[in-house]
């Protein structure tokens, strides 16, 4: 009987010993998928961390790309209008030069013949800038007066009874020009250009 109890103690503890083992293998394995599980969260929450990051960078470096864009743009721009002053200063040069020339007498008397017959038999008033201008305005119109305002040269037809001024100025044609070099730029920078 002591071998049979001697028996059923080493069968017992030989159990014991296997179950022990297999529990130690299972714990040790629920540590290991453990650490697996947390070692890949880990990667997942550093590959997040990482992604937010870089996006976070292109963003800055996408924004401080768009202010230098801006600033280019509002650069060029600058330059443009500095450029269209200068060729409208130049412009405007020649004409105050072209005023003092023969042909421009001419055409001056041509312009204000041919307006001063369209509207003729009504009431007008001649508006001329340069004192040149209001004797050759007088042999067309009963009523020529200087203006006080300068406009380089040309004239104005004033036709009170319409309520009309028709404007044959230098300048007017001038600022119709530059009007027309700005919806230009207003087109090409609405379609990109």
């Amino acid at each position: 009987m002591q071998e049979d109890i001697a028996r059923l103690r080493q069968t017992v503890l030989a159990q014991a010993e296997e179950i022990r083992a297999h529990l130690i293998e299972e714990i040790h394995a629920e540590e290991a998928d453990k650490i697996d599980s947390f070692r890949a969260k880990r990667e997942r929450k550093e590959e997040v961390f990482t992604q937010n990051e870089k996006n976070k960078v292109r963003a800055a470096v996408n924004e401080k790309l768009s202010a230098l864009r801006m600033r280019e743009h509002r650069a060029l721009l600058l330059r443009r209008e500095e450029l269209l002053e200068e060729l409208f200063s130049g412009v405007e040069e020649k004409l105050r030069a072209y005023v003092t020339e023969k042909d421009y007498q001419i055409r001056m008397a041509q312009y204000l013949k041919a307006a001063v017959n369209r509207y003729r038999g009504e009431d007008m008033l001649v508006e001329v800038c340069r004192k040149e201008d209001v004797g050759l305005a007088k042999e067309c119109v009963s009523e020529a007066v200087l203006s006080e305002e300068d406009f380089i040269g040309g004239f104005r037809l004033v036709l009170p009874e319409r309520h009309m001024v028709i404007n044959q100025t230098l300048m007017g044609r001038m600022e119709e020009e530059k009007n027309a070099f700005h919806e230009i730029r207003i087109e090409s920078e609405v379609e990109g250009k």
